[in-house]
């Protein structure tokens, strides 16, 4: 095979600045079809002439970038081993940074370029999986060349805590390079980039596992340091405060506020409870292997001891660690108690394992879902309030699921869904003739006297009652006072659907808290929160940000009257470990601080009642089988060793946080 050399002249063609698709990975989870130029210059402008491509950036952070198509290039790289630049320097010294861009993160090579110097740079391919996630693996999106000069530009994994975005405040003088060739180089072939640990081969940091022996030994080490480390001394059995107000002691998690009106959740003993602790406490992250096999140095024997590692949708790395260091689920569980209760933890929050539940050391909180197999949808997410069947297996999902646990004093309370699309039009994905359609039908009649009069308020031509029963999202206005029908219609899907979750769950289990169906951050409308605040005893909030916004958050507690769970929050970390997101990570030092940061400003606000960071183990290099996320996000690395940065942020925000809360106006 022979190099393949790019066309540096395609960077200059304005024709080539067409828009086209391609999926990106999101912070907030999964990933979607995003819609980029094909060729996309930012704080930059390029020339064409017979010694290269002429590029002046005229902003520090500067960016030209490329598809594959685009710069002429294969779209499948797999029998390639490297990608190489050559260039030329200008008049100012600069770091220079060639990146391949995937589908879920970067692979980057960065070079301090002096002034007029001429320039290598070289990207193994090795790991261009890991950029993939679970998307074909050798198929890049593209090609991009960054750059950055004068003082001014925070080093990567700096950009937010720094509080930089593009373009960069300096008035820097522009800056000219000279691109004089961009090639693929033939390889070997494709290289396992995961260890038998499933770490990534290619990268070096403190605590990488080294081989079966190492594991033990940090075992080891680790269960010592536990049994030097002491518990926070103003805790009960179940992790409550014994240095707060008292309330009457019920048997059973609840939520009340004190006498100077600051919100907790009560445990069964009757001492103030703030939640906090990790989501996914569980072994069943998968990664799929099958027709991948080439990316891993070592794979489990699927007749040997550890063929609970493979599951059903792929190979779970983090079980495979789990079962050859402590033997079995049930010792990895008593151990993750004893971590528990060691950092401060008070929870073992939402989607964790069920093994995990039959402890009496650390409180739980269940999952349960509405979206049911078999019943109706207005949304692939979202089930039919108004159909008879779906209430009906929802009562039998829920007293399958809820009745079994309704006498244990450690259960915390019921999280109900996640994340659903409470957008304006999501009620119009129903499918034609269901009960939805039927009640938007009847919710119409009674605002509008007449078709046309509907028709005066939505601007679409509707001839009858029978159109506007089938009428689809793309003819609902997105201003003007079709919008405000819309709104009050989502409040009657709200508060049915809220009403009926919280009826049938305290039908089958009457002694544990509701908390609500997990929003995102993003708020919905007035409408929606309120009729969660009507019937959830919590209303829940996803928050991928630095730190909860004062004004966001108050804006949740008036509109639904409840106290506000986070339920997930987190900090990518920027490490050797993985490679790059497309989003902001964060060196270990600065999630120390952003952590605890988070936490305090959360248990600062009177209604804040905690905070739960997703997740607890991180996810697969190559990527989890649903949606091929694969950062290193969790308390813990894939082989159950923990981060130390945030072990030490959470032992210290954990020793003031109830006292923080309790002084919360």
């Amino acid at each position: 095979m022979e190099p393949v050399y790019a066309a540096l002249q395609n960077l200059a063609d304005e024709s080539r600045k067409r828009t086209a698709e391609r999926y990106e990975g999101f912070q907030a989870g999964g990933g979607g079809l995003v819609a980029k130029q094909a060729v996309e210059l930012r704080g930059a402008a390029c020339t064409w002439s017979d010694d290269g491509l002429r590029v002046t950036f005229t902003q520090d952070g500067g960016a030209i970038e490329g598809t594959c198509e685009a710069l002429g290039l294969p779209p499948n790289w797999r029998g390639f081993g490297a990608l190489r630049l050559s260039l030329a320097g200008g008049d100012q010294a600069a770091t220079i940074r060639l990146t391949v861009v995937g589908a879920r993160c970067r692979i980057v090579d960065a070079r301090e370029v002096a002034c007029g110097a001429e320039a290598d740079f070289e990207i193994d391919l090795v790991d261009l999986p890991l950029a993939q996630g679970t998307r074909p693996s050798y198929e890049p999106a593209g090609v991009r060349i960054t750059a950055n000069w004068g003082d001014t530009w925070p080093t990567e994994g700096q950009y937010l805590l720094a509080g930089k975005t593009w373009p960069a405040t300096a008035n820097n003088p522009p800056l000219t390079v000279l691109i004089r060739k961009l090639w693929l180089v033939p390889g070997a072939g494709p290289r396992p980039c995961a260890d038998e640990f499933g770490q990534r081969i290619n990268g070096t940091w403190p605590t990488k596992v080294r081989d079966a022996s190492h594991m033990k030994a940090v075992l080891d080490a680790e269960v010592r340091r536990l049994d030097e480390t002491p518990l926070h001394p103003d805790r009960d059995e179940y992790l409550g405060w014994t240095g707060g107000e008292s309330f009457a002691a019920t048997g059973f998690f609840r939520v009340e506020r004190d006498g100077l009106g600051v919100w907790w959740y009560v445990d069964p003993l009757g001492r103030p409870f703030w939640s906090i602790g990790t989501t996914g406490v569980r072994t069943t992250d998968q990664t799929p292997w099958k027709g991948r096999e080439g990316l891993f140095s070592s794979l489990p024997d699927p007749e040997g001891p550890y063929a609970a590692a493979y599951q059903e949708f792929g190979l779970g790395l983090y079980c495979w660690n789990i079962l050859r260091k402590h033997g079995s689920k049930e010792a990895w569980r008593e151990h993750v108690c004893r971590r528990f209760r060691a950092w401060g933890f008070n929870t073992i929050a939402n989607w964790s394992e069920e093994v995990m539940f039959h402890q009496t050391l650390v409180p739980y909180v269940r999952t349960l879902d509405t979206r049911i197999e078999g019943t109706a949808r207005t949304h692939r997410r979202m089930p039919d309030v108004w159909d008879d069947a779906w209430q009906a297996a929802l009562d039998r999902a829920f007293a399958r699921d809820a009745a079994p646990h309704k006498h244990d004093p450690f259960l915390l309370g019921y999280f109900v869904d996640n994340e659903m699309p409470w957008g304006r039009t999501a009620i119009f994905a129903a499918p034609p003739g269901g009960a939805a359609r039927k009640a938007w039908r009847r919710f119409a009649l009674q605002r509008y006297p007449s078709v046309e009069a509907f028709q005066d308020h939505f601007g679409s031509c509707f001839g009858s009652w029978d159109a506007v029963e089938a009428m689809t999202a793309d003819e609902v206005p997105a201003e003007g006072p079709a919008v405000a029908a819309v709104d009050a219609f989502g409040a009657e899907y709200a508060d049915r659907y809220f009403r009926t979750v919280r009826d049938t769950i305290r039908r089958h289990d009457p002694n544990h808290l509701y908390l609500g169906c997990r929003f995102v951050r993003r708020f919905p409308s007035d409408g929606i929160v309120a009729a969660a605040g009507r019937y959830c005893d919590v209303v829940s909030v996803n928050c991928y940000d630095l730190w909860p916004r004062r004004a966001e958050f108050g804006r949740w507690h008036e509109a639904s009257g409840r106290p506000i769970q986070i339920g997930e929050h987190h900090m990518p970390l920027y490490s050797a470990r993985q490679l790059v997101p497309l989003y902001p990570a964060f060196t270990p030092a600065e999630r120390r601080t952003l952590y605890a940061q988070f936490v305090r400003k959360w248990a600062e606000q009177p209604y804040a009642v905690g905070c739960h960071w997703f997740q607890h183990a991180d996810q697969p290099l190559t990527g989890r089988h649903m949606d091929g996320e694969n950062q290193p996000v969790g308390f813990v690395d894939i082989t159950d060793r923990p981060h130390p940065e945030l072990v030490a942020a959470a032992r210290e925000v954990t020793a003031d946080c109830y006292a923080v809360h309790a002084a919360a106006r």
